[in-house]
């Protein structure tokens, strides 16, 4: 009989050491939950906030995409008008060489014809200034 007391009395002893694990088990799963819930709270609001910011972001990269594409345009637009403007200077070059040549060319063939008209305009001038009305340059029709 007092090996039955003894049995009882071990497992009784054993039942309140598993009901104490058990209980200390299951406080602190729900610890564990707690804490557990508080962090996946925490990391939806961080990811939350890194999904508004990742929009933000993708909006950004869209202005940049269309801003990048709208200097694209203006840089092909003022290449054209330089290579426009680069081409007219090369003719204007081109026309300056070629008055520059017949110019000289005329120079060689009357050498005195420019230096001639001049003294011939500052000769009317004078005269002009003088009062002269029958001078040589001009025509009598023209005089009142």
């Amino acid at each position: 009989m007092l090996l039955g007391y003894k049995i009882a009395g071990i497992g009784l002893i054993t039942t309140l050491a598993l009901a104490g694990w058990l209980g200390y088990q299951k406080i602190t799963l729900e610890a564990d939950y707690a804490i557990q819930s508080v962090e996946m709270n925490n990391l939806k609001q961080l990811n939350a906030t890194l999904e508004a910011t990742n929009q933000q972001h993708l909006l950004t990269i869209d202005q940049l995409t269309t801003l990048t594409q709208s200097q694209a345009d203006l840089l092909v637009e003022y290449g054209e008008q330089n290579n426009d403007a680069f081409h007219h200077a090369s003719q204007l070059e081109s026309q300056l060489n070629a008055l520059r040549q017949t110019e000289s060319i005329r120079a060689l063939e009357a050498p005195y014809a420019r230096g001639n008209a001049a003294t011939l305009r500052v000769g009317d001038l004078l005269r002009d200034i003088a009062g002269d009305t029958d001078s040589q340059g001009k025509d009598p029709a023209d005089n009142p």
